[in-house]
């Protein structure tokens, strides 16, 4: 069995969502640092860069690689 495929995905699993904290944390620390009315952007704000990193992942995956076997 291949199981670096299955570690690999877990830690990039791992470092996405590490990641997304990292960027929720800056974001209310740096550019919403008062707790005001605005304080739901900085989970807007993450949640952009997530999906951001999900449409550049989905991008690069070609389709001829789905098909071998």
């Amino acid at each position: 069995m291949d199981y670096f495929g299955l570690l690999a995905a877990l830690s990039l699993s791992i470092g996405i969502v590490l990641g997304a904290v990292g960027v929720l944390r800056l974001s209310q620390a740096v550019l919403f640092d008062e707790s005001t009315s605005w304080s739901w952007t900085s989970y807007l704000v993450a949640l952009v860069v997530c999906v951001a990193i999900l449409f550049a992942t989905i991008s690069r995956i070609r389709k001829g690689t789905l098909q071998k076997s």
